[in-house]
């Protein structure tokens, strides 16, 4: 069975879905929003590259980043995640560690502007890439946002 090269966008904020469809696809991902992590089985998240979880707080979301990573990890343990963001990278930060300090030891956030070329961490389970709105607007940090998720999703 041939892996799609689809990417959840758990928790879709329609802001970051706008700026996060056209910079996935233009590094060869589908997005697809899911609204609800609940109505996919382990099947079907096995099948996906990776997902974005986003960490911007909603009105009409009620699942929290905590409850749809734990929900992604349960039904496939070695899914890829990211995280988005329109916070500074410390406020991001601390709210994905504050939701995943009792679910992930040692976990590792990882901004764009962080990375080096030399990091061979990207797909390990405690790794996660911080993308953040304003990164999508630097053709750099964009560019380096693409390269890195081909190397810490699945193929």
């Amino acid at each position: 069975m041939t892996k799609r090269r689809e990417v959840i966008l758990a928790r879709p904020h329609p802001m970051i879905i706008s700026h996060m469809r056209q910079f996935l696809e233009t590094f060869g991902f589908t997005p697809v929003a899911a609204n609800s992590v609940d109505e996919l089985s382990p099947e079907d998240i096995h099948e996906f590259s990776g997902a974005i979880i986003s960490t911007i707080s909603m009105m009409d979301v009620n699942d929290s980043i905590a409850g749809v990573f734990d929900n992604l990890r349960s039904k496939d343990p070695a899914i890829p995640i990211a995280f988005s963001s329109n916070f500074s990278v410390a406020m991001a930060k601390d709210a994905i560690h504050e939701s995943l300090q009792s679910l992930v030891k040692e976990a590792v956030i990882v901004p764009l502007a962080d990375i080096t070329q030399d990091m061979n961490a990207f797909g390990q389970d405690n790794v996660f890439v911080l993308i953040r709105k304003d990164d999508l607007s630097d053709p750099d940090l964009r560019s380096i946002a693409g390269e890195v998720l081909k190397q810490h999703f699945r193929a």
